[in-house]
């Protein structure tokens, strides 16, 4: 009988010790939520973060700036036939492409602004790619001024980023215009 008594007793004492356990972590995660909501409400309103592609800055108004990059590593493997003791096979990785993208608004939610710069593959300097304003004028209509593609071939003017293959074709290679300064009036 006091057998039975003193586990009784025990266990009641480790169901107290459990269920203060319970109470100290249930503290503790509505203290790291109170901190996290006191944290988040410090933004005033901005809009930072990554929105699922991208990083984001805002100030909740008419400036936004979206930057992110691009890296494509490719693994070469060149087999030839060299008369002579030399290494007939040759074997390395290339960074293909290395880019960084600056795109956004200022000043008022109709003027953007697209910035590209990537490395050259002969020295590694960075050079820009594409940098050029928008105004849309209306929903329609709009006037787009620096460097930028020429819209002549979809092959082309598709990001590196969303082509399926690491190259464009030798059709593109023989009839791209590639990148131009100047100004254009569009239509969409």
């Amino acid at each position: 009988m006091k057998l039975i008594v003193l586990s009784l007793v025990v266990a009641s004492g480790a169901r107290a010790a459990l269920g203060q356990g319970l109470d100290l972590s249930r503290a503790y995660a509505a203290e790291l939520r109170a901190d996290a909501a006191a944290r988040t409400s410090e933004l005033d309103g901005s809009d930072c973060g990554h929105d699922g592609k991208r990083f984001v800055l805002s100030d909740g108004g008419n400036n936004t700036l979206y930057f992110g990059g691009l890296v494509q590593a490719r693994w070469y493997g060149n087999f030839r036939d060299v008369p002579g003791p030399s290494n007939d096979f040759t074997e390395g990785f290339s960074l293909r492409r290395t880019r960084f993208d600056f795109s956004g608004t200022i000043l008022d939610k109709r003027f953007s602004y697209d910035l590209r710069f990537e490395s050259d593959r002969g020295t590694g300097n960075y050079r820009p790619l594409e940098a050029f304003g928008r105004y849309n004028i209306t929903n329609e209509v709009y006037v787009r001024f620096g460097q930028f593609k020429l819209p002549l071939n979809r092959e082309e003017i598709l990001s590196t980023s969303a082509q399926l293959a690491i190259d464009r074709s030798v059709t593109d290679a023989a009839f791209a215009e590639s990148y131009s300064e100047g100004a254009e009036v569009g239509y969409q």
